[in-house]
């Protein structure tokens, strides 16, 4: 993590970085918690500070969806977050899963 946050900073302005770094961070936790090796990252900076970010797993196809959690929970919030500051979704693969977010 501490690579991908350091190549972002070289590469993003301060307005875009703190939505682009969230967003990618948020990907990379969810398959590093939640799905199984082997994972990847791939990020595409375009003009004007726009990215498309695709995280891969092995991890089952399943459809993700954003939710709310309780006052009380302390996890939870990643994918409204990602939800909130992009358009993304998730493409099956042969071998698991892309999770992709475009900013």
């Amino acid at each position: 993590m501490r690579t991908l946050r350091s190549w972002l900073r070289e590469r993003l302005d301060d307005e875009r970085l703190v939505d682009v770094e969230l967003v990618c961070v948020e990907l990379v936790t969810n398959a590093i918690e939640h799905a199984r090796a082997p994972r990847a990252v791939r990020i595409r900076l375009a003009p004007r500070g726009r990215a498309r970010i695709e995280v891969d797993d092995a991890g089952p196809p399943r459809a993700l969806a954003p939710r709310l959690p309780t006052l009380h929970e302390l996890r939870g919030r990643g994918l409204a977050l990602v939800d909130a500051l992009s358009t993304w979704g998730v493409r099956l693969t042969p071998t698991g899963k892309t999770v992709w977010a475009s900013l």
